[in-house]
């Protein structure tokens, strides 16, 4: 994209979203040195200015491909419009770490909600990552939101990622297909879910879960004392009737990290986590 089209997409991205103060991001050269100053061949500083205040980001080879977080937003926008089939989407974007990282969900109010057991349903989306310090590659990703209380969940089953390394042109040809593709394998990601609605675990398999879940003491009684949204119930009132879903434990434990956790990056790193270990535990819901 040329720096004429580039500014396009970033003025109509910002306004669309004004409330979002994003960074204009540049490579300049690298120096080190305390008194006398020597460049750093092959090497760049990833350097973003917003509100006249500039911020040092990373340092990053000369072939580094800055992907703008507007150009991503823009690239995901359009191409979900020219589908066409999953109407008109709600894209709600973050900005972290001083506008280095970003985080941008986009709903699907149009489209059918999954109900999961009784009164719980649950809302497609596709949260879109990227950054400027090298944390996260630009990538996209399926996953859902518990709609009694928006907890956030990780659709590994039907996962679909798009990443660049920022290494040469990012290509994003390849998007509509994988969007189509992972929405219409979204029933078989939703049957996995009712499985687990279904497999009852008793007090024994819970206590194996903590620790590959890597969850410390702290947080470990926390989320023993959080009761489920819509239940009422804690994990100890479940077992002491017998047994817990894994859906509940599931739904218990996202919504500790949606809601109970004060950093955004803490809670995506424990989505992941959740999310990865459930499905590796219970791929067929037994």
């Amino acid at each position: 994209m040329d720096n004429g089209e580039l500014t396009k997409v970033k003025d109509k991205i910002r306004k669309k979203f004004p409330e979002i103060n994003f960074p204009d991001v540049a490579k300049e050269p690298a120096w080190w040195g305390r008194r006398e100053h020597y460049q750093i061949d092959d090497r760049c500083a990833l350097i973003g200015t917003s509100e006249g205040e500039r911020r040092f980001y990373n340092f990053a080879s000369e072939d580094y491909l800055v992907v703008h977080h507007e150009e991503f937003l823009d690239h995901a926008m359009k191409t979900i419009k020219k589908m066409g089939e999953f109407g008109k989407p709600e894209v709600k974007p973050k900005l972290l770490c001083d506008g280095a990282r970003m985080e941008a969900d986009i709903f699907f109010p149009d489209i059918e909600k999954p109900e999961i057991q009784k009164g719980d349903n649950v809302e497609p989306k596709l949260t879109l990552f990227n950054s400027y310090d090298l944390s996260w590659q630009a990538r996209y990703q399926f996953g859902a939101n518990r709609l009694i209380c928006t907890n956030g969940m990780v659709a590994f089953k039907v996962l679909k990622e798009l990443k660049s390394k920022h290494r040469t042109s990012l290509s994003m040809s390849g998007m509509s297909a994988e969007l189509a593709e992972g929405m219409a394998a979204y029933s078989e990601q939703t049957e996995l879910w009712r499985s687990w609605a279904d497999r009852q675990l008793q007090p024994g398999e819970v206590e194996e879960l903590w620790e590959p879940l890597d969850i410390g003491e702290r947080y470990k009684q926390q989320i023993l004392e959080l009761p489920e949204t819509g239940t009422g119930m804690t994990i100890g009132d479940f077992l002491n009737a017998g047994s817990i879903s894994v859906w509940n434990l599931h739904s218990i434990l996202t919504q500790f990290a949606t809601h109970e956790l004060e950093s955004d990056l803490v809670r995506i790193d424990r989505t992941e986590t959740i999310g990865r270990v459930f499905h590796r535990k219970f791929p067929n819901g037994n």
